[in-house]
């Protein structure tokens, strides 16, 4: 079966033409784009993904590495349809170990050579290589709303 995520908006006390008061929604219509830019493929800037993922994995040869292992490990369709949050941290933290990545901060902490950052930093690379944003919502909802190919092809734009 199909799963469909909504969004909800803030909604606002407007006085009807009527006289009458009710409460109507602020968002989503033609200003949606403003609140959710993430989700629209005009808003997604490569370069400025690509500036501050470079800062943070100290270079662009190390970028490049990361984004192709993330292109080939996230093509996965489990990482789009699994229902469970709980079940999909797992997945993701599994995915970070499997990348280099510490997901446990007192070991990242002891040797932080040994690995190429911590799940933080994990997050926040999939979070900008797809969003070009360091603030989304639940990178789990964002996935599933952007689906397999739009994420693919954002991360492609970056290695």
């Amino acid at each position: 079966p199909q799963k469909h995520v909504y969004f909800t908006a803030k909604t606002e006390l407007k006085e009807q033409p009527d006289g009458s008061r009710m409460y109507v929604g602020s968002m989503p219509g033609k200003n949606a784009s403003n609140g959710l830019p993430y989700f629209f493929d005009e808003y997604f800037d490569a370069k400025k993904a690509k500036e501050i993922l470079t800062a943070d994995l100290v270079d662009e040869n190390r970028l490049n590495t990361v984004m192709k292992d993330l292109i080939q490990t996230l093509s996965e369709d489990s990482y789009y349809t699994e229902s469970s949050l709980e079940v999909w941290v797992e997945n993701i933290k599994k995915l970070a170990t499997m990348l280099g990545f510490a997901v446990d901060r007192k070991a990242y902490k002891e040797a932080p050579d040994t690995f190429k950052g911590d799940f933080a930093l994990f997050m926040k690379t999939i979070r900008v290589g797809v969003t070009s944003r360091d603030r989304t919502p639940n990178l789990f909802y964002v996935l599933k709303v952007l689906g397999k190919d739009r994420v693919l092809a954002r991360l492609k734009q970056i290695s």
